[in-house]
Parts: C-alpha cells; sequence; structure tokens
C-alpha cells in the first residue's frame, strides 16, 4: 500500500484531506513572473469569485499566510485609522477578530452572545443605531469554534441600510453554504483555501473591486497567532480590555461577559 493510499482522513473543520488530484498539482514549480502561471492565477481568482456570484463587483487578489491573517489585512485595509468597528461575538473567532481590531489600533465595540445564540439583525440594528459612530460591522458567518450560523443576509441588509461597512469572515461558510454578493452586501469576505474548497493550506486570495467602495475576498490559511513583522515575533495581547464599550438587551439572552483578553485557542486555521 503505497503512502497516499494510507492518508488519513481528515475530519477536523478545516484543513480537510485533499485529493490525489490537487496534491499532483502542486508538485511542479512555476516562476511567478511566467505567462502560465499568471494565467493559472487569473483562472483561480476568476473561480473563487464565481462561488459568490461576484465576478462582476469583486476582485479576488491572492495573498499567503493564515486565516488571521487575512482577517487583519482586511481590518487594517479597509477600516481607517479613525474608523469605529462594531465585532460580533459568539464564539472563539468573533474574540479574536475584536483583538485584532484592537491591535491594528482601531476604536472597538462588542456585542457578544453565549456560544450557542445567534446574534439577529435586531441586535445589530440596535447597536448601530445607539451609535452613529461605528462606520464597520465585524460578523463571523459560521462560528467555528461552535457551528453556529449567523444569519448573514438578514445582519448585511441591516447595515448596508444604515450606511455601515460589512466585513464577513467566511472561513467554515465559502464554498458551502450559498453566498450571492449581488444579494447580500459586504466590504470584505474572508475565506480560507484548506477548510469548504478542499484545496492546500497556505494558499490564499484577497478580493477587492473596483465599484462604489472597495470590497474584499481573502481566501488564506496557515499558522495562527504568532507572525513575523521586521523580523520581530508579534502576538496577540493577554490583557482585558474593560473600556470595550458592550450591547446587549433586555429583550435578548444576557451579553457574555466572559474576559475577551483570555488566552487565544491554538486551534489553527
Amino acid at each position: 500500500m503505497s503512502n497516499v493510499d494510507r492518508d488519513p482522513i481528515l475530519l477536523t473543520p478545516g484543513p480537510l484531506t485533499t485529493t490525489l488530484t490537487t496534491k499532483a498539482a502542486m508538485l511542479r514549480d512555476w516562476g511567478s513572473w511566467d505567462a502560465s502561471f499568471n494565467a493559472v492565477t487569473a483562472r483561480v481568482r476568476e473561480r473563487l469569485t464565481a462561488i459568490i456570484n461576484s465576478r462582476d463587483t469583486h476582485v479576488c487578489v491572492p495573498m499567503q499566510g493564515s486565516g488571521t491573517f487575512s482577517v487583519e489585512g482586511a481590518v487594517n485595509t479597509l477600516v481607517p485609522r479613525d474608523g469605529h468597528v462594531l465585532v460580533l461575538i459568539n464564539g472563539a473567532y468573533g474574540k479574536r477578530l475584536a483583538r485584532l481590531t484592537e491591535m491594528m489600533g482601531r476604536r472597538l465595540s462588542i456585542f457578544e452572545t453565549a456560544d450557542d445564540v445567534q446574534t439577529t439583525g435586531a441586535d445589530v440594528a440596535r447597536a448601530l443605531d445607539a451609535d452613529a459612530s461605528i462606520t464597520h460591522v465585524g460578523l463571523i458567518h459560521c462560528e467555528t469554534s461552535t457551528g453556529i450560523l449567523n444569519p448573514l443576509p438578514e445582519i448585511a441588509d441591516v447595515v448596508a441600510k444604515r450606511g455601515r461597512s460589512l466585513i464577513v469572515d467566511a472561513m467554515s461558510s465559502f464554498g458551502a453554504l450559498a453566498i450571492d454578493a449581488k444579494k447580500i452586501p459586504f466590504d470584505a469576505l474572508i475565506a480560507a483555501s484548506g477548510k469548504c474548497i478542499e484545496s492546500a493550506r497556505r494558499c490564499s486570495s484577497n478580493v477587492p473591486a473596483a465599484r462604489p467602495r472597495w470590497r474584499w475576498i481573502c481566501t488564506i490559511s496557515g499558522p495562527t497567532w504568532s507572525g513575523r513583522r521586521n523580523g520581530a515575533t508579534r502576538r496577540p495581547p493577554t490583557s482585558s480590555r474593560p473600556s470595550t464599550p458592550r450591547w446587549s438587551s433586555t429583550s435578548r439572552p444576557a451579553v457574555n461577559q466572559r474576559a475577551t483578553g483570555a488566552t487565544p485557542p491554538t486551534a489553527k486555521r
């Protein structure tokens, strides 16, 4: 029996088992300036945008790194220095998005529910109506740590009607659950190559579009928290943030008040 035949079947949220065809496609060396490589890259970019019906509205920009790296890129690029991000949390990756936003020096508010409670459009509407300074909303479509699916179309509609921008972490939904960019307005959508599209890890793409605003789709995979910047290892802060506004409503379950400065999860995306 060959080593390929003995490969384990990965049943984790990602990375997933890749087919022999996918493995074989990686055996060839490519020159980054070769016309053939550029053609492959263009085809991959086009096919990724086609998955969510966004060929006419979005552009895919390949990147390399982890899902966290791509989320950081979206926040750091799309949110201006004086921007204010409302992050919706009901799991570990919502907390990670909030922490990255703060690491990027952006103003942060959070709306947090229990891990088994969806964030609704009504929740987002109340938070946005209560604070006109909020410019962006960060949403985890399918929370990898729990599997809970948040109502993306409903929330996107609320955000768009109030003239705010939406950043969507679609790591665990892109390629598996229907997302139609012609019906769901967003400014950034971030996904992972090693999850639902069952590609190799560390293959990635980012998608800005040249319509009224820049819009991104990011597909990324690789190491999680630590990284290199100017030769130095960067790690997340571990202190709590008592000054970060938290939103709740008497008509909803109590907002989870767990410290957001807890040690980040070790699972890699």
